[in-house]
C-alpha cells in the first residue's frame, strides 16, 4: 500500500539523538572550492535518507516498503500490518515519534499480476482525465508512464520488467506532493495506520484509476462514424481541450463504444485485480463502493502503535 514518504520532525533533542544512533553514519559534503564541509549532515539506512539541518530540523525520505525488505525491493505486497511493524521499528530503532513526525509527500498504490504483459496496458494509455501520459524520467524507458497534476501524479509501470521478475507485475500508484489533497491540516506519520486515513487513500487511488482513459484492441469493420470517434478518443490532444462536463460526456461515449466494439477489457481486468489485492493488504476495508462513497469518512483517534503484549519485530539487521 504505502511506499515513498517524506517526513519532518523538529522535536527537541531528536536530531542530537540521531547523530549518536548506532545504525546511522552521518556525513557532510566537502566543498572543493572553499575547502570546507557543508551542512546538512546525511545518512542512509535501508533506502531511507536522514538529513539533519543546523536548525535541528530532521527530514527523512524513502520507501517504507523497501525498508521492510532491507532496502532491496518493493515488488511484493506491503500490507497495513507490515506498515505498523515498520513504524514500530522506526520508533524503537531511531526514536521516531509517529505522533509528532509530519508527512509531506506520500505514495500509495498496489502491485497486481495480470494475465497479460503490462506493456500492453501501458501502450494503450491515453490520458489521466485531461493530462497526457509521458515516459517516467526516473526510469527513462517506455515501460513506465506518469501523468502529472497540480497536487499529485499518477504512476503506472511494469514492475516485472524493472526487477526481471518471471510473473507479470503491474503497479498503479498515486504520489501526493500536497497532503491537503488527502486531508486538511497536518498529517502525522501515525495516520498511516488509521482506518479513516487508509480508506481516504484507497478512495483516491480507485477514483484515479477510474479516471484513466485507455484504448482497447478493437474488432474489425467498425462503421465509419464510430471509427472517426475512436480516432479522436485515441488522441491525447482531443481530451486536453475539453471542459470537465464535455470530457465526462465523451468518456461515457468512449466506454460505450469500447463495450460494443472492444475485443478485450484490460482496464476492467486490472480494476478487478486491484479490488482483490486491496482486500489482501487491508482486510478491514469497509464494504462500500470505494469509487464513490466518501461521505462517511470521519476523524477518529489514533490507537497507539505500541502493543506491549506482542513482540513483533522486523527481521532487519
Amino acid at each position: 500500500m504505502f511506499d515513498f514518504v517524506k517526513l519532518a520532525n523538529s522535536d527537541e533533542g531528536f536530531a542530537d539523538k540521531l547523530r549518536q544512533n548506532e545504525f546511522l553514519e552521518f556525513k557532510r559534503t566537502y566543498n572543493e572550492r572553499t575547502a570546507e564541509l557543508e551542512d546538512p549532515w546525511e545518512a542512509e539506512y535501508n533506502d531511507l535518507l536522514f538529513i539533519l539541518y543546523p536548525s535541528k530540523r530532521v527530514e527523512i525520505s524513502g520507501s517504507l516498503h523497501k525498508y521492510r525488505n532491507n532496502g532491496k525491493h518493493n515488488y511484493d505486497d506491503f500490507t497495513i500490518e507490515d506498515v505498523k511493524e515498520v513504524l514500530l521499528d522506526l520508533e524503537q530503532r531511531f526514536n521516531i515519534n509517529p505522533n509528532t513526525t509530519t508527512a509531506h509527500h506520500l505514495e500509495y498504490g498496489l502491485n497486481v499480476q495480470p494475465r497479460f504483459n503490462p506493456n500492453r496496458f501501458l501502450g494503450n494509455l491515453i490520458c489521466f482525465k485531461n493530462k497526457p501520459f509521458q515516459n517516467m524520467k526516473t526510469f527513462g524507458k517506455a515501460y513506465a508512464k506518469e501523468a502529472i497534476s497540480t497536487q499529485y501524479k499518477i504512476k503506472i509501470y511494469n514492475k516485472a520488467l524493472r526487477y526481471n521478475l518471471n510473473d507479470n507485475t503491474l503497479r498503479f500508484e498515486q504520489k501526493v506532493n500536497k497532503m491537503e489533497s488527502i486531508q486538511k491540516g497536518k498529517v502525522f506519520l501515525s495516520e498511516l495506520t488509521s482506518d479513516v486515513f487508509i480508506e481516504k487513500c484507497f478512495v483516491q487511488l480507485f477514483e484515479s484509476f477510474k479516471n484513466l482513459i485507455v484504448m482497447e484492441e478493437l474488432k474489425p469493420n467498425i462503421p465509419r462514424t464510430d471509427r472517426r470517434d475512436f480516432d479522436n478518443y485515441d488522441n491525447p490532444r482531443f481530451w486536453e481541450k475539453l471542459s470537465k462536463s464535455k470530457r465526462h460526456y465523451h468518456k461515457q461515449r468512449f466506454e460505450s463504444l469500447k463495450n460494443e466494439y472492444g475485443k478485450e477489457t484490460l482496464k476492467n481486468d486490472i480494476l478487478k485485480l486491484m479490488e482483490e489485492k486491496q482486500k489482501l493488504v487491508y482486510p478491514k476495508s469497509k464494504k462500500r463502493d470505494l469509487l464513490t462513497d466518501t461521505e462517511n469518512l470521519k476523524t477518529l483517534p489514533f490507537d497507539s502503535l505500541i502493543n506491549k503484549s506482542t513482540g513483533n519485530r522486523l527481521a532487519i539487521p
